[in-house]
């Protein structure tokens, strides 16, 4: 537990398993706009991306100029996010 102000405690976020994260992906797929869904998802679980780390990413951070995954990127060089998503066909 995490200690606040005025004596306030926060519990850590809880991390989905294995199975309920299958269930959550699941359910993406059937829902519009599932792909997109799908990978903040996996980017948050797997790559630990915070949501705002999420909505402010571009396409320049991932794709170069020829769409090509770029090898490394400034903002997502302190994350996972390439050892997850380097050969991910999402």
């Amino acid at each position: 537990m995490f200690q606040l102000f005025d004596g306030e405690q926060m519990k850590q976020a809880k991390v989905l398993s294995s199975e309920e994260l299958k269930r959550v992906i699941a359910i993406c797929s059937t829902m519009q706009n599932g792909k997109r869904n799908r990978l903040m998802l996996m980017l948050s679980h797997y790559a630990g991306m915070r949501v705002g780390e999420i909505a402010s990413l571009k396409w320049t951070d991932v794709l170069d100029k020829d769409l090509i995954a770029r090898k490394k990127s400034e903002k997502l060089s302190s994350r996972n996010f390439w050892r997850v998503f380097g050969s991910c066909s999402c």
